[in-house]
């Protein structure tokens, strides 16, 4: 199976803050993309934590992103946000894991 990833710089950012990370184990092939919003750092962090932790269903996966981005919120955290100028600490994430033993996509 062949695999292509790319990232391309933003229109108002003109950094790339994206993250792809892959991971294969004798099962199956996980990759995950992830824009973080708040910097490159965010987005590694969530990246490798949803490649080690894949969910197996929707409430895993909603659990596990909720707590992803409470720590990311912590971690980030200024005791002066400012509510018209600060962002909130998230990544948007795409994840996905493919069985090796499917003949499918």
């Amino acid at each position: 199976m062949e695999l292509e990833f790319f990232s391309i710089k933003g229109l108002v950012k003109k950094i790339i803050e994206d993250q792809i990370k892959r991971r294969e184990s004798k099962e199956n092939i996980t990759i995950c993309l992830c824009d973080g919003h708040w910097g490159k750092p965010a987005a590694i962090f969530v990246s490798k934590q949803i490649v080690t932790n894949f969910p197996q269903n929707r409430n895993q996966a909603q659990t596990l992103l909720e707590k992803l981005q409470a720590k990311l919120f912590k971690c980030c955290q200024k005791s002066n946000l400012d509510p018209e100028l600060d962002r909130p600490s998230e990544t948007s994430v795409i994840a996905i894991q493919f069985d090796k033993k499917s003949k499918e996509l």
